[in-house]
């Protein structure tokens, strides 16, 4: 039995989120608090000023609906999870969603409408609150719902739910429905579904969300750039030395020495948290740990000698030295579908399927899926090491302030999500938004020789769920904000991973460490 360690206040917690705002580590906090602009300007996210940001109400409409793909009946034929009593009155369960793209947007509006149909007593409505970070978004949650106004059921992604998890904003799912996600779920991603409640113990209180999972953050790479170096359309890079090798290939300039292409975009800028995401898979596979518990303290080696070699090879030399990317040139996956960067290191799946399909379909997208690029492990340092990764993953939790009503009908949509293949069909395959749910894994368009290749090179790199902490919402910020002054010149890289690792240790020790 473990020991239940003190709890930091969900007041505290607040007020520790305000007073870090006025010292401007946080882009904003929420929709009540405005604070000053990022450093990298030209990138960076603007400040949140709004009270209260716009919404997208996402609710299914017959017009959506095409006879030939929805049935007229849903029943779920794979589960027997039991049904609440019908309400006495009707009731409508709110969805809030953070971070959703179009076609989940319409497939979300289809099952909106079948479960509506079918359940005229319990309506279902998602929102999509658009303008806020992850952290900004799980302060509105906590805010709206103690003025009586949250949602009953909330998306979001593993660095902005573990924070509403721990502050008591989420219900463990209820027995009968973490079996249906062993059943449905792949082994290797229910990890992900776990996190600290209050009581600093690990229970599972989500399920995956319809933003997808990303199996895990690959190095991806342009197989016609490839083919014009003279090069193997099907390369994969064995070590640090070989991909800034073949980086240098792969990199143009004009006349003047002006960059026209990159060879390999690397994360410095953008949303600050997403500096941070990117970083970690690239230190976890140099040998680092990221964040972690033991003898009852948190510790951390992101200001170790490992973190400095990464930082000096895979993002200064790249820069500075070999001239493959520099500071303002388009990067990230879009301008990988347009062919301006060769190599994007490291993304996530879903993120690289949508610039494809936006942007260059008819160049990278063929009859059975995706052609031309492919996903790689990322390297490790030398010949011979393993890669080692992180899965990438979006989940649903249900608001434990709800009436209890309001649960067990949010509990009982939720097990109608994960178990029902139409709804698999419309949120995932249909659109290619790849899933950890195993009957999705096993469908088309997940089951060609594409996407089976990309399982097989993942899956040896171990990848590792992102919750490490309860405050990941909270530590990625000023992480990824440091990391971009280091990468920018604006701080020495000892300097700044000395910053690093004292703001990191400052979040991290805010919560009392697992006992066991």
């Amino acid at each position: 039995m473990s020991q239940e360690p003190t709890k930091i206040g969900r007041r505290s917690f607040i007020n520790y989120l305000v007073a870090i705002v006025a010292t401007g580590v946080i882009v904003g906090a929420g929709m009540y608090i405005a604070g000053p602009k990022q450093t990298v300007t030209e990138t960076v996210r603007e400040t949140v000023t709004s009270t209260v940001p716009t919404t997208i109400t996402i609710t299914g409409t017959p017009t959506t609906i095409t006879t030939t793909t929805i049935p007229t009946t849903t029943t779920p034929t794979t589960t027997t999870y039991p049904q609440p009593p019908e309400p006495k009155e009707p009731i409508k369960l709110s969805v809030w969603m953070w971070d959703v793209f179009a076609p989940v947007i319409d497939g979300l509006n289809k099952i909106a409408y079948i479960w509506n149909k079918e359940h005229p007593k319990v309506q279902i409505e998602f929102t999509a609150v658009p303008g806020l970070n992850n952290l900004e978004f799980a302060l509105k949650v906590e805010q709206a719902t103690m003025a009586g106004q949250g949602p009953d059921i909330i998306q979001l992604d593993d660095y902005g739910m573990p924070s509403l998890l721990y502050d008591g904003y989420g219900e463990v799912l209820p027995p009968e429905l973490q079996d249906l996600v062993k059943k449905y779920v792949h082994p290797n991603y229910i990890r992900g579904l776990y996190s600290w409640g209050p009581d600093m113990v690990k229970r599972m209180y989500m399920v995956p969300g319809p933003y997808g999972v990303s199996p895990a953050k690959h190095l991806w790479i342009n197989e016609y750039h490839l083919q014009e170096a003279g090069l193997d359309p099907n390369w994969y890079p064995s070590d640090w030395d070989e991909l800034i090798n073949v980086a240098q290939k792969l990199t143009k300039y004009d006349s003047t020495g002006k960059l026209t292409r990159s060879g390999l975009f690397v994360r410095i800028g953008g949303h600050v948290g997403g500096i941070f995401d990117k970083f970690l898979p690239l230190h976890r596979t140099a040998g680092g740990k990221v964040i972690w518990a033991e003898g009852g303290q948190w510790k951390t080696d992101l200001d170790s000698d490992i973190a400095k070699k990464v930082i000096q090879r895979l993002y200064l030399d790249v820069m500075y030295k070999y001239h493959i990317y520099e500071p303002g040139f388009p990067g990230d996956t879009d301008a990988f579908a347009k062919e301006l960067v060769s190599m994007v290191i490291p993304r996530e799946l879903r993120e690289a399927i949508i610039s494809i399909q936006t942007l260059n379909p008819d160049k990278f997208w063929g009859p059975e899926g995706p052609k031309g690029f492919h996903g790689s492990p990322i390297p490790p340092e030398n010949k011979g090491g393993q890669s080692r990764n992180f899965f990438d993953q979006f989940t649903f939790a249900v608001n434990s302030k709800s009436p209890k009503e309001k649960k067990d009908w949010a509990f009982a949509f939720l097990a109608w999500y994960i178990s029902d293949s139409t709804v698999h069909d419309i949120l995932f395959n249909s659109i290619g938004n790849w899933t950890s749910f195993i009957d999705v894994m096993n469908s088309p368009p997940f089951n060609n020789a594409w996407y089976q290749q990309l399982l097989k090179v993942t899956l040896p790199s171990e990848p590792d769920c992102l919750i490490l902490h309860p405050l990941m919402g909270q530590i990625n910020v000023p992480g990824g904000k440091i990391l971009s002054q280091i990468f920018l010149k604006e701080l020495d890289l000892d300097t700044g991973l000395k910053q690093l690792g004292s703001s990191l240790r400052e979040i991290i020790n805010q919560v009392p460490a697992p006992t066991t």
